[in-house]
């Protein structure tokens, strides 16, 4: 079909199945749909549709036509196909499609030169019919057979709440570019917004789950190949006012801004999977005395799907606006046993673990609040010592293993924890409660009241039994002959929740005339009230994490600061006011022509700069690009303007982020990148006060990855423990990588980014620690990390299930991860030579520090780089000018690790480390021009042995080789000039004729070094 002008088959308004319903019926299109691999399971509306190109405008039109469409549940029930000349689409439909039909219509009229599904159904004479192809065929009757049993096991059945503009690029798979919210819609639910169609992992498989920092790793006696032991995340539902239970939009139901609550009451309760135990009265018996806790959190197990489907139906669930964490589509794969189930009045997101098909984990994070610390919420059931069990102590452990390295890798700040549930052992060594942070609290309420009054009668139900045969029937019923009463249900507390009052629950019977009683499980349930209270943590807590003296370490705080002070890392009280005033100016004139938010980002934001440091800032707008350059160049044009003391040092237009290098009030550089995003502009303050995980609707990619240098820093100022200590500490660190030569990422080592993210982690790992231990924390946390195969991110994503986002290729020496989508690998310049080199700098630390006695002078001693090495690279930079060198000194700097990856390529036998800072040569005279050499130091892998000389001879003639290459490519720079000369050698350590650093500041001089990314966090 020839297509109309403005149209394109690279683009579709769609309605997106969600990935969590998507598993079965992806499975069936990887099988028999042609389109499987770039076309995610969707309706489209209207196909083909406008170029991205003209996407703005679409979203504009899309957003004022679509204000007053509501949400609407759509259920694909029906298996049906179109009949072609030679073969069938199979595809699924609703059986009651009018509200689709009612959205693509009033779509149809927005863009009708764009209404070829339309036209084709009325050629049919049926009209647009909304449908989601599953395959190809020409066996009709026997595919649609197959794709009912296949894709309809369960419900196909979520709420639309908006549409999806995607795109692709010709052959490639389809990009989620925007989304348009119908009425009332805030955040898109189903986080699919700037990201690209990958067939292999939509729909959450549970045999597919990204590995990565958040992701769990097999405990050895546990790897094996199988659909169990891997965490993965589940959907939540919530009752609608149709009172089905229907997957929850979970951002929707927290306001923008919001306390955490000040108490708490959770209930965990093993109900008893058997069913020909009185059911019945047992069901209504549970249900009484569950509804009389007035829970905010119900922690079940041996749920069956009997019992969830009698629970779910009672009035005071559905009223009580409950989010229940299984379906009774869910309840169709309980084993005959039962299942952990968790309902919360707060929204929540939860992640589940299999061990096999019986025993299973929970882990919930609860959110409570825009303001409050992540609540995590696990709930267990433990292996039992039943006879049919083996090695159950053992088992138990390693059960518990699994949840505390699950809730250490989704928590990169300080969190509140309260696990729940039956742990079949009344042993708490078991268990590792207090080494991991919990405390009991029954325990922690009978300790406190034996202090109180001061006798060992506290009360009548001191012991707390939840599994007592000698009282309970039922436990009695099932028990071992030698089976005591036992305390096996627990809950533990752990941060800012302190136990108030806690009881058992299901205690008593139900008696009927006749004289019998009956009682709800053979298990006691426990009621725990919780009180929120940020200034007190948990004794445990308090214990496990408690702070070491500085004086352990280094003599004082005061010490550390003494030496920042002698290298000058602080910026003067006047300088800190210029700043500010050149911020302010920059801002007032903007605002004469822009309406904008102007923010800033990096070392100044964080509050880490030196009196060298310029300013990253962050302008936000509503005109495009080109037009905010153009308006850039208007106001600052004139170099010499003194009424506004502001000129345009240039302007990088071809960056991936455009940059404006300012100069304000004669000395005060600044960086200005800019973004395009209108619904920022209007609605600045709500968004500011986002939880951190927050979405962000109608955004391109594009948009998002400006953005997130703001987001990234955001996470920083608003999840380190104590900024004070942070910023001490990463002084601290960025001056030791100075001293060593390591703090450069154009030479493939860390910047400022990297480091940040480095040092954050570790004071959210010791939020008691001081300065001292903390600078000791780092060095012992990354001494031997597996720099080579585990990424370090701040991600707060994973807490919310997305994983991570980054996928790590061959290129990816080392992997220091931005927090938010789309992920950006900032140490992505590193090579094999360059992880090398850091990660035996980091052992050397480590190494030193664990000597009594070390002193911190010594640590922070200069590096012996030029005596460390038997040979060097030299490469001389020479120009006759000042203007040229810098031209050229950037230039080599811009490609060294392209020297650095050939090496890594053609001499793999070969170590080299580049020395990121350059070295006097000569005398610099400007008479005589100016040059200056850098150098990479040689070695040979300590492991390989010393070749033959043939072998060695070629070796070197290679080496000779990478080394002519790079110096012909240098020279054959376009930029290069008569007045100006490079040279690249290799020399022995006995020929080298320098010995002092050029220590002048390219900064401070103008060099413009312009790299294909821009940094989101502090810069060099």
């Amino acid at each position: 079909m020839s297509l109309k002008e403005g149209k394109t088959v690279h683009s579709a308004l769609v309605i997106l199945l969600p990935p969590c319903l998507a598993p079965a019926v992806q499975k069936f299109r990887v099988q028999h749909d042609k389109s499987y691999a770039s076309w995610p399971p969707h309706i489209n509306l209207l196909y083909p549709f406008l170029p991205a190109t003209d996407f703005g405008h679409a979203v504009t039109v899309l957003n004022e036509a679509l204000v007053g469409i509501e949400p609407f549940l759509l259920k694909l029930d029906t298996v049906s196909h179109f009949q072609h000349r030679h073969s069938a689409t199979i595809f699924l439909k609703a059986s009651d499609a009018s509200l689709v039909k009612k959205v693509q219509a009033a779509v149809d009229r927005l863009f009708p030169h764009c209404n070829d599904l339309s036209q084709r159904g009325e050629a049919d004479g049926e009209g647009f019919i909304p449908h989601l192809t599953l395959g190809q065929t020409k066996k009709v009757v026997e595919l649609e057979k197959i794709a009912c049993q296949e894709c309809l096991t369960q419900d196909i059945e979520w709420m639309v709440d908006g549409l999806y503009l995607i795109s692709r690029k010709r052959d490639d798979s389809f990009e989620i570019r925007n989304w348009i919210p119908f009425k009332g819609v805030v955040s898109e639910n189903s986080k699919l917004l700037g990201t690209k169609y990958i067939a292999e992992t939509y729909g959450g498989d549970t045999d597919i789950v990204e590995r990565g920092v958040w992701s769990v790793q097999t405990p050895e006696s546990y790897q094996r190949q199988s659909k169990f032991l891997m965490w993965y995340e589940r959907p939540t539902y919530v009752n609608s006012a149709t009172g089905i239970w229907i997957p929850s939009r979970i951002t929707n139901n927290m306001p923008l801004y919001s306390p955490p609550p000040t108490h708490l009451i959770i209930v965990t309760y093993n109900i008893l999977f058997d069913s020909l135990i009185y059911p019945s009265k047992r069901y209504h018996l549970l249900s009484a005395h569950l509804s009389h806790t007035n829970a905010d959190l119900i922690a079940l197990q041996e749920v069956t799907p009997t019992f969830l489907r009698f629970f779910l139906a009672q009035g005071w669930v559905r009223e009580n606006g409950y989010t229940v964490s299984h379906s009774l589509n869910d309840a169709r794969n309980f084993s005959e046993k039962g299942a952990i189930v968790l309902l919360s009045r707060y929204p929540f997101r939860h992640y589940h673990l299999s061990f096999s098909a019986e025993k299973h984990l929970l882990v919930a994070r609860v959110i409570l609040g825009s303001q409050s610390r992540p609540l995590y919420v696990p709930v267990v059931h433990l292996t039992s010592n039943h006879y049919t069990n083996t090695n159950t102590r053992i088992k138990r452990a390693e059960q518990m293993s699994w949840v505390y390295a699950f809730l250490n890798a989704l928590s990169s700040s300080e969190w509140d924890g309260i696990l729940v549930g039956d742990f079949n052992t009344d042993d708490e060594r078991e268990v590792g409660l207090i080494s991991h942070g919990f405390r009991d609290a029954w325990e922690f309420l009978q300790s406190e009241e034996k202090q109180r009054i001061g006798t060992n009668e506290i009360y009548a139900d001191k012991n707390g039994y939840t599994f007592d045969p000698t009282t309970n029937t039922l436990a009695e019923l099932v028990a071992r002959n030698k089976d005591l009463p036992r305390r096996l249900d627990r809950v533990a507390i752990r941060g800012c929740w302190v136990p108030e009052k806690i009881s058992r629950i299901g205690v008593d019977p139900l008696v009927e005339e006749e004289g019998k009683c009956y009682l709800a499980s053979d298990h006691y349930g426990l009621c725990c009230r919780l009180l929120y209270d940020v200034t007190t943590l948990s004794k445990s807590e308090m214990d496990t994490n408690t702070s070491i003296k500085d004086d352990v370490y280094f003599e004082s705080s005061e010490e550390i600061l003494n030496l920042l002070r002698s290298h000058n890392v602080f910026e003067t009280p006047e300088g800190d006011a210029l700043r500010s005033r050149a911020l302010d100016l920059l801002s007032t004139s903007l605002k004469r022509t822009i309406n904008h938010v102007l923010i800033t980002l990096g070392s100044y934001a964080l509050g880490v700069h030196s009196p060298s440091s310029d300013i990253d800032c962050l302008c936000i707008s509503s005109i495009t690009q080109e037009r905010f350059l153009s308006v850039i160049q208007n106001v600052f044009s004139a170099i010499e303007n003194r009424e506004t003391s502001i000129c345009i040092r240039r302007i990088v237009a071809d960056a991936l982020i455009p940059v404006v290098k300012l100069r304000v009030l004669d000395s005060v550089d600044i960086d200005l990148q800019y973004c395009c995003a209108p619904p920022v502009v209007e609605r600045w303050e709500e968004l500011a006060t986002l939880p951190l995980d927050a979405s962000f609707p109608n955004l391109r990619a594009s948009t998002m990855a400006i953005l997130n240098g703001w987001r990234d820093t955001t996470v920083v100022l608003r999840s380190v423990p104590d900024l004070g200590k942070f910023r001490l500490v990463y002084r601290t660190i960025k001056l030791w990588c100075e001293c060593k030569g390591l703090y450069s990422s154009r030479f493939g080592y860390v910047g400022g980014a990297a480091l940040t993210v480095l040092v954050v982690r570790v004071c959210q790992a010791y939020p008691n620690a001081g300065p001292g231990e903390l600078v000791h924390r780092f060095f012992e946390q990354y001494g031997n990390y597996p720099w080579e195969s585990r990424p370090v991110t701040l991600s707060t994503s994973s807490e919310q299930g997305g994983g991570i986002l980054y996928r790590r290729s061959d290129r990816d020496a080392m992997c220091i991860l931005t927090a938010h989508r789309p992920q950006v690998n900032i140490t992505r310049n590193a090579t094999k030579h360059n992880r090398r080199v850091w990660a035996e700098e980091l052992r050397n630390a480590m190494d030193l520090l664990m000597i009594d006695g070390t002193s911190l002078e010594s640590l922070f001693s200069q590096t012996d780089f030029l005596s460390r090495y038997k040979s060097y690279v030299q490469i001389t930079l020479y120009a006759s000018n000042r203007s040229g060198y810098r031209e050229l000194v950037a230039h080599f700097e811009s490609r060294c690790v392209e020297l650095l990856t050939k090496m890594q390529q053609r001499n793999p036998d070969l170590l080299a480390h580049a020395f990121p800072k350059r070295f006097k040569w000569g005398t610099n005279d400007s008479s005589q021009g100016y040059t200056g050499r850098y150098l990479i130091g040689l070695s040979r892998a300590s492991a390989t042995a010393e070749p033959a000389k043939e072998k060695r001879e070629r070796q070197l003639s290679e080496f000779l080789e990478v080394l002519r290459e790079f110096e012909d490519g240098l020279r054959a720079w376009k930029g290069i000039k008569a007045s100006m000369w490079c040279e690249v050698k290799h020399v022995a350590k006995s020929k080298l004729d320098v010995s002092e650093l050029d220590e002048q500041s390219d900064a401070q001089n103008d060099i413009e070094i312009v790299e294909g990314e821009n940094s989101p966090l502090p810069k060099e």
